[in-house]
């Protein structure tokens, strides 16, 4: 989706998405870190400032045990926007 490889990416939400798709991805982390669960994936139109708006579903999985303080949040994103051009 974002044409660089995984080690490019890591830790690099601000400089990847528009200002708005960070905030709306880091509110999300937040919300699960809080909820010490995983959240359903969710289906969004996102800016990505290389390739325009892209349909994505993400996926937030939390780092940690069940019963352990976690502070880490792995986030995997699937482009839909090919699929989604295609079904119409």
């Amino acid at each position: 989706m974002i044409g660089m490889s995984r080690g490019e990416i890591i830790g690099k939400t601000r400089e990847l998405f528009s200002p708005e798709a960070a905030e709306l991805i880091e509110r999300r982390d937040q919300q699960l870190l809080a909820q010490r669960q995983q959240l359903d994936p969710i289906v969004d139109i996102i800016g990505n400032l290389s390739r325009g708006r892209r349909v994505i579903s993400a996926r937030h999985v939390q780092i940690g045990g069940a019963g352990e303080e976690s502070h880490m949040v792995v986030t995997m994103v699937e482009d839909r926007t090919e699929k989604m051009v295609a079904a119409a």
